[in-house]
């Protein structure tokens, strides 16, 4: 199972589908025909269809992702350095865990050379 949101191509797609009820809008179809001609909830093609009303096509258009990232472009960036030089180097920057086990299945000593 991928998380995580949409590959590009899958987000053009999506940006496709998510503007076709303008054209049901344009020619007055009922939002009961566009809703079972698109297999969507009814609910759903009313809330594209005040949001059609208040914006234009543009307010069909995805806003952007629902939360604000976790990390930081700057955090991302240290993160993505640290795991680049990856388990053995942060052991020997950081020194054993406390309480660590040699023999731990998941542990930094078991993935050490």
């Amino acid at each position: 199972m991928r998380k995580g949101g949409l590959r590009p191509h899958e987000q053009v797609a999506r940006e496709r589908v998510r503007g076709l009820p303008a054209e049901g809008f344009e020619r007055g179809e009922k939002n009961t025909d566009i809703a079972k001609d698109l297999r969507v909830s009814l609910r759903s093609v009313e809330r594209r269809r005040r949001a059609w009303r208040e914006e234009g096509i543009a307010g069909l258009h995805c806003a952007g992702p629902a939360k604000r990232p976790k990390v930081s472009t700057e955090q991302f960036a240290v993160l993505k350095q640290e795991l680049l030089r990856g388990a053995v180097s942060a052991e020997q920057a950081l020194g054993p865990v406390p309480g660590e086990r040699a023999d731990q299945p998941y542990g930094r000593a078991r993935l050490a050379p």
